[in-house]
């Protein structure tokens, strides 16, 4: 006979006064934010049902390189011998995914996760905020469920951002090199940063980009960005809206992401 399920229950007390408070500062987490959380995951003295909620908080932020600190913070529980909330943190990781995947649900007041024969039940409230609304989280989080929207033409700059500041992916096409030619991979634009894969993979985020400017070689005058090492990364020429208004909406996805 297959093992019984082994419930675990976890509740995260945000006070009603401090609610809102704390779904407004998720909602304008920046990777600076993040890099704060991500401090205090193993801060000495941090209370255990703390220390969780500010897993979940980074966890739905969904920034790939924040699975080292929650692995270490899940690691500090387990010795500690708090394991509903090291299961939490475990939760946290998963989180990070665009996509979750089934062993993590959205439930009505926080998560569900279902491992071999463990269930964790978490409450949430700042997490039912977001779920209510379709999401996994705040908007710095790529919502790869919504359909992406498609930039096409001069003019568009000020919708894309609003609709970029709320999470959504926008997609910049390119046309093919010459006639008949293969299509170049289009652009991914977000709150987070920019890929040109379809399920966001090396997704490289505003805070690794140094500059964004012009790039002038033999295919000519081409939008491109600079990482650390200042190494340009011309974008393909002819894309669906105008050069200066690419070159603006980066400018300002950029600028947002330094604030």
């Amino acid at each position: 006979m297959p093992e019984p399920l082994r419930e675990r229950y976890l509740a995260l007390e945000v006070p009603d006064e401090e609610l809102l408070g704390s779904i407004a500062q998720e909602a304008a987490l920046t990777d600076l934010g993040l890099d704060a959380l991500e401090a205090q995951l193993t801060a000495p003295g941090l209370d255990p049902g703390e220390a969780a909620a500010v897993a979940l908080t980074v966890g739905r932020a969904g920034r790939a390189r924040s699975r080292t600190g929650l692995e270490a913070l899940r690691a500090q529980l387990v010795a500690a011998g708090h394991e509903d909330e090291a299961w939490a943190v475990s939760l946290a990781s998963a989180l990070l995914a665009p996509r979750p995947g089934a062993v993590v649900e959205r439930a009505e007041e926080g998560y569900r996760m279902t491992v071999g024969t463990t269930r964790l039940y978490v409450e949430d409230p700042v997490a039912a905020y977001w779920h209510r609304r379709g999401r996994w989280g705040p908007p710095i989080r790529p919502d790869v469920d919504r359909p992406p929207t498609l930039l096409r033409g001069p003019g568009q700059v000020d919708a894309a951002m609003g609709q970029a500041r709320d999470g959504a992916v926008l997609l910049v096409t390119f046309a093919p090199r010459r006639w008949l030619g293969a299509a170049e991979p289009p652009l991914r634009l977000c709150r987070a940063g920019l890929s040109r894969r379809p399920d966001l993979g090396g997704l490289v985020r505003w805070s690794e980009i140094g500059s964004l400017g012009r790039l002038e070689d033999d295919r000519g005058a081409r939008v491109a960005w600079a990482g650390p090492d200042g190494a340009p990364v011309g974008l393909p020429e002819r894309p669906s809206v105008p050069a200066e208004d690419l070159l603006t909406l980066m400018e300002r996805l950029l600028k947002d992401a330094r604030s």
